[in-house]
């Protein structure tokens, strides 16, 4: 799985490594329609999304849109803040569906 930083996990890193049948954690930075220009016709890919309000409701968007996006990884660079643990619980209630993974 490549990393969700800004210079690793991005749309070409995606297209290289889905492939080969493997995960990029594309970073939080792309904007949503370039999210949904992306995921037209590509498959492994992580939703990264970070903690903040504008975070989720960019995330929110894309999803809504393409819900093949099977997974979210929700990113923080410090993992034990409160709400970095009420920001997982509120995207697993709003997408149970989907699998999560959390990133610090």
């Amino acid at each position: 799985m490549a990393s969700n930083m800004d210079t690793v996990g991005g749309f070409e890193m995606a297209k290289a490594l889905h492939k080969h049948s493997l995960f990029t954690s594309v970073h939080k930075y792309c904007s949503v329609d370039e999210w949904l220009e992306f995921a037209r016709n590509n498959g492994k890919v992580l939703s990264s999304q970070g903690i903040s309000e504008e975070d989720q409701e960019k995330v929110n968007a894309v999803l809504s849109q393409k819900p093949q996006i099977g997974y979210i990884s929700i990113d923080k660079a410090n993992g034990c803040a409160q709400n970095f643990v009420g920001a997982i619980y509120a995207t697993r209630r709003k997408f149970p569906q989907k699998s999560s993974l959390a990133t610090w």
